[in-house]
């Protein structure tokens, strides 16, 4: 029932191998070795043996190694900004039927095998009495925040603010949503 931003991070350089969970690192390890080219295509959310069962959402791969700042604003901003070495932007927000389009300009659409897309409408509801740990975005358990009601919709969800006093800086990162107050 919760959202990660999950940042993994080869710096061939130092041989240095970190993941990100939220724009926080949560792990390091030194790699030896060659990254080799395979003629086999990309799979997300494919493991050796089952499919990841869960909502993905905006995945990017570079060609450089991110810095841990770069990463923050990633995390922060929730907004890929078409840059070099950006090989591949898929925000799993637009089409149908069994292409995912890159938005990077690179054209690396993929195809989508066992995967719905979410088509009907959410509304996730907000009040000064929910929390954004326990709440499920549902009327009867609203989130605390703003912000976090945002975060978990997709473009064309409404997210509807009870009445009260929220003190936040908010972020629409780039989504085509309505918010609506009491």
């Amino acid at each position: 029932g919760n959202s990660y931003f999950v940042t993994g991070v080869y710096d061939s350089d130092t041989g240095n191998s970190t993941i990100y969970i939220d724009g926080e690192p949560h792990g390091s390890i030194n790699v030896t070795g060659n990254i080799r080219s395979v003629s086999s295509p990309v799979q997300i959310g494919l493991n050796v043996e089952s499919y990841f069962d869960g909502l993905i959402d905006q995945i990017s791969i570079w060609d450089d190694a991110l810095t841990p700042e770069q990463i923050d604003s990633l995390y922060n901003n929730q907004n890929v900004e078409i840059q070099d070495g950006l090989l591949g932007y898929w925000k799993f927000n637009a089409g149908t039927g069994d292409i995912l389009y890159d938005h990077s300009g690179n054209q690396n659409h993929g195809t989508i095998n066992g995967a719905t897309w979410r088509t009907n409408e959410t509304t996730k509801y907000v009040s000064v009495d929910g929390s954004d740990e326990t709440g499920t975005g549902s009327e009867e358990n609203p989130f605390a925040t703003i912000q976090h009601g945002i975060d978990a919709v997709v473009d064309g969800d409404t997210v509807f603010v009870s009445d009260g006093t929220y003190i936040e800086n908010i972020n629409f990162n780039g989504k085509n949503i309505v918010v609506q107050g009491e």
